[in-house]
């Protein structure tokens, strides 16, 4: 907060709405009101008593209740409460206080300024970066630690913030990231939230052509299954993992977005559906009622990812929750976002395989991080060539970034408890250098 100047906030705020009642929390509250006062209408000095350093001096006022048209969270306000579970707390007490057409504006510092670096401009060319005060940031755990001992501040992701609000019942309506400092030593991003909701939703394609399914990866899902078990298998694809499922003897439930992957499993394990043992659904993940509860759900490789927005992930845990018993169990296995963002935000793979009719499959797959937005932008390029003939698609995807404190904060908005997390097959701590992310919740 103290690399951030006050006049810097108030470019950023300034363009804000103002009828009733303001309410800015923070550090610098007073002095940045004081300039936004002046901003608004030079007449409003008799509103400048609604200043507090922290949440709780807004929320503990005895004997009053004050109701807000608009609240202003500055930076240094959320990211020094550590915990995911007692920041989303802070969002819902804040969001009680909301007049029915008030807003709530957060503003962070962007990831890109982790580091809090200082830059210089020459003729508006930056021509040097430098450090200022040596931050260690850790993505799993969700922290930057500072240089002065014991002081550390929390992350706060695009994902997180947008969970928080939605859960909250409120939806972001405005959240550019702005650019309108007059020093730009840190970049500020603003979020404008009010009551709603929005959502969106993709799917990946030519999914089991290019991933296989390791040894260590079956036989990891397969330690939690044991026989008659009732299991939800969520974007079960074209039964690609089903298969082993219903070989250990579970009772399998397969719910799938995708047509044409639903008419590859129904082909593939028709032996399967007439035993009965089997049930194919075609549905999405984030709204399904089946009126029924399993003892075991499992969501398989970047199914979770390809739901881009953190809103519709939310959606999604909520359905899981309500069709597992308590006690059961569900299985998320994703990448581990902290290995690649910690190795750089762009990388490129190329892979192929032999189909069936012996044509040859190969992708090239650029990906590139937006650690901002929390979204992986992919570029997929299939090139399908055989003796007679070739073609070439190229399909631009968006998925999301998923970090263990959203995994945290989702289970603990939905009914969860996180009782497990590994960072590969063997059960090994997940760490930044880990090349999977797997967690295991319990329903309560």
């Amino acid at each position: 907060m103290s690399l951030i100047n006050t006049d810097d906030l108030v470019n950023n705020l300034a363009d804000l709405r103002v009828n009733g009642p303001v309410g800015v929390i923070g550090p610098k509250a007073r002095e940045v009101f004081a300039l936004l006062a002046q901003k608004w209408n030079p007449h409003r000095e008799s509103a400048a008593q609604c200043t507090y350093e922290q949440i709780e001096d807004l929320t503990s006022l005895e004997g009053k209740k004050r109701y807000y048209d608009l609240l202003i969270l500055l930076p240094g306000v959320l990211d020094r409460v550590h915990q995911v579970e007692e920041r989303y707390q802070k969002i819902v007490t804040l969001a009680q206080t909301l007049r029915p057409d008030g807003q709530i504006v957060l503003m962070v510092v962007d990831l890109g300024n982790l580091g809090l670096m200082e830059r210089r401009w020459d003729d508006g060319v930056e021509i040097i970066e430098q450090i200022t005060k040596p931050v260690t940031v850790d993505w799993i755990g969700g922290v930057r630690h500072h240089s002065d001992p014991g002081e550390k501040t929390a992350i706060l992701t695009r994902s997180e913030i947008l969970l928080s609000f939605t859960a909250a019942g409120l939806m972001v309506k405005e959240e550019p990231l702005r650019r309108k400092n007059t020093d730009p030593s840190v970049g500020l991003q603003r979020f404008v939230a009010c009551f709603g909701l929005y959502s969106q939703y993709s799917s990946g394609q030519l999914y089991d052509a290019l991933l296989g399914l390791s040894e260590e990866y079956k036989a990891f899902v397969l330690s939690y299954i044991s026989p008659d078990m009732q299991v939800l298998e969520l974007a079960s694809g074209s039964g690609r993992f089903s298969i082993h499922l219903l070989e250990k003897g579970a009772q399998v439930t397969g719910i799938e977005i995708d047509t044409g992957m639903l008419n590859q499993a129904r082909i593939k394990l028709s032996h399967w559906l007439k035993k009965g043992q089997l049930e194919l659904i075609h549905g999405d993940i984030r709204r399904f009622d089946l009126k029924r509860q399993f003892d075991f759900a499992f969501l398989s490789g970047e199914a979770l990812n390809q739901i881009s927005e953190v809103e519709d992930r939310y959606l999604a845990f909520q359905s899981i929750s309500t069709h597992l018993k308590p006690g059961a169990r569900l299985l998320i296995v994703t990448d581990n976002p902290g290995w690649y963002l910690q190795m750089g935000y762009r990388r490129t793979r190329t892979r192929s395989r032999q189909l069936p009719d012996g044509n040859l499959l190969k992708m090239t797959e650029e990906r590139t991080y937006d650690p901002i937005g929390m979204h992986q932008m992919t570029a997929e390029q299939y090139f399908v060539s055989s003796k007679q003939t070739c073609f070439q698609l190229i399909n631009p995807i968006q998925t999301g970034i998923i970090l263990p404190n959203e995994i945290r904060l989702q289970a603990h908005l939905t009914g969860f408890r996180l009782v497990e997390q590994y960072g590969n097959y063997q059960r090994e701590e997940l760490l930044p250098s880990s090349p999977r992310a797997i967690y295991i919740l319990e329903k309560s």
